[in-house]
């Protein structure tokens, strides 16, 4: 039944009703969003919840068809939910339903694997396109599965081809007929496989096919054949069906190679067991933890299939003696018989010898006839043992070992057989470079750990209570403790009351353990009662068999930046004071000189006003260094010219005029900041130069930026190191922050200015190391 009450009707492809999981923090508009699902499709049934917690809890309790997830909502969003769903269900289709529309938003959702993407929009047509939406992918899903699970399972060749001719899809078998990897046929023309005589008639034969597609057999009275990879042609049996998935048609080949069915099947047989020899062989192999295990596992596996009867590994000692390691089997003492080396000396021309000295693959078929077992043979036949192979564990030009093999019967090891085990061979010597390998990136992390430029906990899990494992060096210097003073001892007796109750009593250790855990901010205590602010990084711990046993937790030292956070909050302070507290008596000096001055004619009025104007123009350039600071933001591509005429255009310069260069470079910066700097350098031109003052922007001969430059009387060189500091000015009631606003905003963008004099005699302000992007 649907959540509605009606009776959930099969959908024409024959599947049972959808179950989706929606997820929208909005109780309304999840109630609208699941009653108009529903009534679009009724084979829809809604489950709603209302955040992403609860969603993934229902998500391991039931069984979904489809997720649809809204976008902003507390504490995970509609990606960061996506995520986690897929780290626990892979393929589910996910549709993210969202009223916040963007196109990063889109471009980030499909990189994080969503399966669709609709905005919200107003009415209610959107959701019939929702619907629509679930629908096909559920489907798609579901054809997709039935097809995958057919190929794997099936012993044929099985081609999927699209209607324009080119191979979507190929299984495992058709790797094996044809000599290819199934991604090198994938995008390929399905011609590829036919022999080069046949292509340009099948492209009419699969264009008639497709026009009107039915299944039936491929070439009916004619032969058919394959080519393979390397060139060579055999003969095949093709059938043909057409398939639909989701909303799209594809052909289905299926191939047999008719060359010789009796032997096929004997071959495939014995391509099976070697296979599944290979397949649990390795299985096991990758799963053991130490070379030890590797090694011992790895005779078990071979000695337990048939039909051989005896595995050991031998290691090769400096004095050239293979000397065995692990073995299992109908040994009997056997390898206490023997004496097997790899020199050219009798007891090193055997298998064994051979392969550690080639490495390569040697066989023995016949241990009763062959004349380099000799110095074996007596041993070998009083245990049953007729044929022999010796595999070396070769992985990177390195030789960790020798495998020997045994069987009951002769010629037990083939060409194919000896490939197999040299696959093999490669596969245990590589497990082996593997947990060498862990074990040093053991020893390393353990290093890394102790000298890490962080504090670093590992804890574990007593009744979910952390308890301090290990920690680093950095961690004890910075709450002053001794190792064992640490060791051993809950989490919470190094934090503060506060950061005890968020690690505990708020969930902070269970989100650590389940991996829910996000950057936090904690306070540890030192050994004085110091107090250390710190952003917390806490993931999972797992222990050997890979259960969460504790939890790594990362601190970095935040102390210093809460300090300046602090002094931040007195800066908003500041200039709120100078923005309203300042602001509010000019204004009403400014209104009181002005109405004065429509009644009384009076120089004492004129300076009272020319005063107010420069206290207005100081608070202005004191908001501007204390609001933006040293900050720029994002760089982008920038017109100088056009910017530059711009800011001109910003500021009261009646008479004056300014020429720009058209060599000017385009150059990465922030444009609102580099126009600031632009507008105080005119200011200063007009206030310093006069009011007719000519201005000109141009590029640095050297490419290197660009300068300012006026015409007015200059800067005297023994001034030209004091012109940026701030309150410097020669012209009464200036500020004396426009150039210090110039070299903060220059500074920001990386960039160094210097004073010289202009061709005129001016000043001329040259800025160098900025970005050309000509």
């Amino acid at each position: 039944m649907a959540a509605n009450g009606a009776t959930v009707q099969a959908r024409p492809d024959g599947d049972a009703a959808v179950r989706v999981l929606l997820v929208d923090d909005e109780p309304g508009v999840a109630d609208i969003t699941s009653r108009f699902l529903e009534r679009a499709d009724e084979s829809l049934d809604v489950v709603v919840e209302h955040d992403a917690d609860a969603g993934l809890e229902r998500l391991a309790d039931e069984s979904f068809d489809c997720v649809v997830s809204d976008y902003q909502m507390p504490g995970t969003n509609g990606i960061e939910f996506l995520e986690q769903v897929r780290a626990r269900n892979s393929d589910i289709p996910f549709i993210l339903f969202t009223g916040k529309g963007s196109e990063d938003l889109a471009s980030e959702a499909i990189s994080a694997g969503v399966t669709n993407y609709l905005q919200k929009e107003t009415g209610t047509d959107h959701y019939e396109v929702l619907a629509r939406q679930v629908r096909n992918a559920v489907a798609k899903r579901r054809a997709e599965e039935r097809v995958s699970k057919h190929m794997d399972a099936a012993p044929d060749g099985i081609v999927i081809v699209g209607t324009d001719g080119r191979i979507r899809r190929a299984n495992e078998e058709v790797e094996r007929l044809f000599g290819y990897e199934a991604t090198e046929l994938e995008g390929e023309p399905v011609e590829t496989l036919i022999p080069e005589r046949y292509r340009e008639d099948h492209v009419d034969y699969r264009e008639s096919y497709t026009a009107d597609p039915e299944r039936r057999p491929m070439g009916t009275g004619r032969e058919l054949y394959g080519r393979r990879k390397d060139g060579t042609e055999f003969p095949v049996d093709v059938s043909l069906s057409p398939m639909e998935i989701a909303d799209h048609a594809e052909i289905v080949a299926t191939i047999r190679d008719a060359s010789d069915r009796q032997q096929r099947k004997a071959e495939v047989a014995e391509l099976n067991r070697i296979n599944r020899t290979l397949r649990e062989t390795t299985q096991a192999v990758v799963q053991a933890e130490s070379r030890d295990d590797i090694e011992q596992v790895l005779c078990e596996q071979l000695a337990d299939s048939e039909p051989y009867v005896f595995a050991w590994v031998g290691h090769v000692t400096e004095d050239s003696t293979i000397v065995p390691a692990a073995w299992v089997g109908v040994d009997e003492g056997y390898l206490d018989d023997i004496t097997v080396t790899v020199d050219r000396s009798e007891t090193g021309l055997g298998p064994a010898g051979r392969a550690a000295r080639t490495h390569e693959p040697q066989a023995v078929q016949d241990i009763l006839e062959a004349p380099d077992f000799e110095p074996w043979r007596e041993a070998a036949r009083e245990r049953g043992f007729q044929s022999a192979a010796a595999v070396p564990l070769v992985y990177q030009e390195t030789l960790y070992g020798v495998l020997n093999v045994y069987a009951d019967r002769p010629a037990a090891f083939g060409e194919r057989e000896l490939s197999v085990f040299d696959e093999l061979g490669t596969t245990v010597a590589h497990a082996i470079n593997r947990v060498e390998l862990t074990e040093r990136l053991r020893e390393q992390y353990r290093d890394l750990f102790e000298e890490a430029p962080v504090m670093g906990v590992l804890t574990r899990n007593e009744d979910g209570t952390p308890v301090v494992d290990a920690c680093n060096q950095l961690f004890l210097d910075t709450l002053g403790y001794e190792r064992d003073e640490v060791l051993d001892r809950p989490l919470a007796a190094f934090y503060t009351d506060g950061s005890a109750d968020e690690l505990l009593d708020q969930g902070g250790y269970d989100r650590a353990l389940t991996d829910q855990f996000t950057n936090e901010e904690r306070q540890l205590v030192t050994s004085d009662g110091d107090r250390v602010d710190a952003l917390l990084r806490a993931v999972p711990r797992q222990g050997e068999t890979g259960e969460v046993v504790g939890s790594l937790a990362l601190y970095v030292d935040i102390t210093e930046r809460k300090q300046l956070e602090r002094e931040n909050e007195r800066l908003d302070a500041f200039t709120s004071i100078v923005s309203h507290d300042l602001r509010n008596p000019l204004n009403v000096i400014q209104g009181s000189v002005a109405l004065l001055a429509e009644e009384v004619e009076s120089d004492d009025l004129d300076r009272i006003a020319d005063a107010a104007d420069r206290m207005e123009r100081l608070i202005e350039d004191l908001l501007t260094l204390a609001r933006q600071g040293e900050a720029v933001g994002e760089p982008r591509p920038v017109e100088l010219s056009a910017l530059a005429e711009r800011a001109w255009g910003n500021v009261e310069t009646p008479h004056a005029t300014l020429a720009v260069d058209p060599a000017v470079p385009r150059i990465a910066a922030d444009p609102d900041r580099l126009a600031q700097l632009l507008e105080n350098l005119y200011r200063n031109a007009v206030e310093h130069a006069g009011a007719d003052v000519s201005v000109t922007v141009g590029p640095l001969e050297d490419g290197d930026g660009f300068y300012v430059a006026d015409d007015g009387p200059g800067i005297p060189p023994e001034e030209r190191d004091s012109v940026f500091d701030q309150g410097y000015s020669t012209k009464t009631g200036g500020t004396g922050f426009g150039l210090t606003i110039v070299e903060t905003v220059a500074a920001a963008h990386g960039w160094t200015v210097a004073v010289t004099e202009s061709e005129t005699g001016g000043a001329r302000f040259e800025f160098t190391g900025v970005e050309s992007l000509e």
